[in-house]
């Protein structure tokens, strides 16, 4: 849960009953799972769409981890897609800046109408047409003396449009592909530790401590906590705790099987090798994807509450083209989808409970001005980008539209061909050198 460093809040027996489901249409297969395991509360949020664009065929996919409560980890989990869909620089089919767009929107939207988290705290299912999301009931998160949530929660996204996969993530919720057999990372973690983390903290006024930013927080990168995001003299993306995500751009080939999304919760007990395997392993023998997410949640859970394993888990699997290679899988009584739910479109279906899901919350935030049709929304970067070139500058949180249209000003070509918009509208803005460092990051081998 990438979280907070204060009196741990376990229960004495692990909750193990656990929300989940699974679906399918012409391109890809999936399941899910998410278990509260020993924490008193599950603070993990996700959000599957299977057609976030029926008209390019585009496939969303991503987990929200929360801590400090759940508010910000359900507020992503709603409003990031259509945020993301939305924007200028996907409809210019520009995914990796879309996508970077939509981080720091969000957490923007966030920071600067927090009255709106009020409303995350919900139970329930929510779908729209063809997006599903699911939300738990979970710790009220509480207001700093700004005025200001501290919740926050780290995040794995992925987009899959044709073969082209495009995973972003901030925090340490990580993102693993099956690549004939072997794990392939498409991830890497922002922890304090790092050399170049540490140095944005400092620069920031803050300082790390037990590894941790200001001796509280493992992760140097999250939506929300606004308590590490108040020096006035910043963009967002400067602040102690950074919202921009690493976005990697992966051609999908024959050898790629599978991809698996998860929280810490996960991570933190195997390896991504294993994982891999452990969920080969089921695939090979036909058993259905939902059953394997429950399955791998299960394998993670420690046999104490002080032992690894302790943490939320929230697991998805996508099976990826040719379907027809995958053995069939086998269906049990509680695979089948109860019929209210067929309408749902291409096969999302809700929890395993089959519970009836609940209104709409997308047409509403959108009628109300919380997300707006008239996004200007542009790329700001991604991993290829050196964050030590930049430099502090007067430039204040910019507001989003005026963040925005910097944005799509101009962009440049990194090395391994993905565009950056960052570096050319953050030296407009007078935040960076005229000749700034790029370098290329690898993820996680």
């Amino acid at each position: 849960m990438g979280g907070l460093w204060s009196t741990p809040a376990y229960l004495d027996k692990p909750v193990t009953e656990k929300t989940a489901g699974q679906g399918q249409n012409d391109r890809w297969r999936y399941g899910w799972a998410s278990m509260q395991g020993w924490r008193v509360s599950l603070e993990d949020a996700h959000c599957i769409s299977l057609d976030l664009d029926k008209q390019t065929n585009t496939s969303l996919f991503a987990i929200f981890d929360g801590h400090g409560g759940s508010a910000c980890a359900q507020f992503c989990a709603k409003h990031l897609a259509l945020n993301l869909s939305r924007s200028k620089a996907y409809k210019a089919n520009k995914l990796d800046e879309a996508l970077v767009a939509s981080y720091l929107r969000i957490d923007d939207i966030m920071r600067t109408q927090s009255h709106l988290l009020d409303l995350e705290l919900q139970k329930g299912e929510h779908q729209n047409d063809n997006l599903i999301v699911s939300l738990v009931t979970g710790s009220i998160c509480s207001i700093n003396q700004h005025g200001n949530p501290t919740s926050g929660c780290t995040a794995v996204t992925a987009i899959m449009r044709g073969r082209q996969l495009h995973v972003a993530n901030v925090g340490d919720s990580r993102a693993y592909l099956c690549r004939g057999g072997k794990a392939k990372a498409l991830t890497v973690d922002h922890v304090p530790s790092d050399f170049k983390e540490h140095e944005r903290i400092e620069k920031a006024g803050g300082f790390v401590e037990d590894m941790r930013v200001n001796g509280s927080l493992a992760v140097s990168r999250a939506l929300g906590d606004f308590e590490y995001k108040k020096n006035p003299a910043l963009p967002a993306w400067e602040q102690c705790v950074s919202p921009l995500p690493d976005v990697v751009n992966h051609t999908l080939s024959e050898t790629d099987e599978f991809l698996v999304l998860a929280c810490d919760g996960i991570w933190n007990v195997m390896t991504g090798q294993q994982v891999i395997d452990f969920v080969r392993r089921q695939i090979q023998q036909g058993v259905p994807t939902r059953q394997i997410s429950e399955a791998l949640c299960d394998r993670c859970l420690g046999p104490s509450a002080d032992s690894m394993g302790s943490d939320n888990m929230t697991v998805i699997i996508v099976l990826l083209p040719p379907l027809s290679r995958f053995p069939q899988p086998k269906v049990s009584a509680k695979d089948q989808p109860p019929a209210k739910d067929q309408a749902v479109a291409n096969g999302d279906q809700p929890g395993a409970s089959g519970s009836e899901a609940g209104p709409s919350s997308f047409a509403a935030a959108a009628a109300n001005g919380h997300i707006s049709d008239e996004e200007n929304d542009g790329g700001m970067g991604h991993r290829s980008m050196s964050m030590e070139s930049m430099r502090s500058g007067p430039l204040g949180l910019q507001p989003p539209d005026r963040l925005d249209s910097l944005l799509t000003q101009a962009s440049t070509t990194s090395k391994d061909g993905l565009t950056l918009a960052l570096n050319t509208a953050a030296r407009s803005l007078g935040s960076l050198p005229s000749n700034p460092t790029v370098e290329t990051k690898a993820p996680r081998s």
